[in-house]
């Protein structure tokens, strides 16, 4: 439904698609008290991560990219912006990152059967969204270790990661956060950047290439997108481009003529 409902379009009724999904969310229900148990799928980080990637090539189907939530160990929806969150690596990677890599992968078996139109594999998500808490005392958004290390480096990750809601007095450090492989911050910009620095250069440049990779890869690019229009200005160029090479055929023909009949009539 989600797949479709991108395809039908924004309440505008432009015609144009919603491309991505803030969504699906796989932090486990340690507590029934945690404020997203609602969004969130099970106590089980197995079961959680196989639902998860059913949901997200539902979506990719239709073109919608997904961004996987909230990496990691979000548990708790009240005063959550930069509160500690402490756990050891073991039960990090065999609870609380779980769903996650099964999610990112798109399996947690290489043999997995393929999807529901028997020509293609199970295909990981495209996009995640990191968390506002901190991991011991590091915020998870700018963290290299979760966002480099784990879910590039060992897991193969390719996508955009896009931080949580930005505040005004949140912990969420936009240079922080690019260095560490975050892409894109909601709300705020990186308005620091130096454009004579090959450090920072470089880190946009990678940020924006991961973002144009999972954006080519959904529904915003498809002109085939019922209600897809064209911007007018590019129309107008396209048939200003159509009536010069028109004129330029003509004229070329009636030069060509006239050279013809001269020739013939000496």
């Amino acid at each position: 439904n989600v797949g479709e409902n991108g395809i039908w379009g924004d309440v505008d009724g432009n015609g144009l698609p919603y491309s991505g999904w803030y969504a699906p969310a796989v932090n486990l229900h340690r507590s029934p008290f945690a404020g997203r148990n609602f969004e969130y799928y099970s106590e089980d980080a197995i079961l959680s991560g196989k639902l998860a990637v059913n949901v997200i090539n539902g979506a990719k189907t239709k073109g919608v990219y997904t961004d996987l939530k909230h990496f990691a160990l979000n548990d708790q929806e009240t005063n959550r912006g930069g509160i500690a969150t402490f756990c050891t690596e073991q039960a990090l990677r065999e609870l609380y990152l779980k769903p996650f890599e099964i999610a990112v992968k798109g399996s947690d078996n290489p043999a997995e059967v393929p999807s529901a139109d028997g020509l293609t594999a199970y295909q990981g998500t495209s996009g995640v969204m990191s968390s506002f808490n901190r991991i011991g005392t590091k915020w998870t958004g700018g963290d290299y270790r979760l966002m480099t290390e784990i879910l590039r480096d060992e897991w193969g990750f390719e996508g955009l990661v896009i931080s949580d809601y930005k505040t005004s007095n949140s912990v969420m450090d936009a240079r922080q956060m690019l260095y560490a492989g975050n892409d894109l911050i909601l709300t705020y910009m990186w308005d620091d950047a130096a454009a004579t620095s090959p450090e920072d250069v470089t880190i946009l440049r990678q940020a924006a290439h991961n973002i144009l990779y999972t954006v080519a890869n959904s529904n915003s690019v498809n002109v085939k997108v019922l209600g897809y229009r064209t911007e007018w200005w590019i129309t107008l160029t396209i048939v200003l481009d159509c009536i010069a090479a028109v004129g330029i055929a003509v004229s070329g023909f009636v030069v060509f003529r006239g050279t013809s009949t001269k020739r013939k009539s000496q």
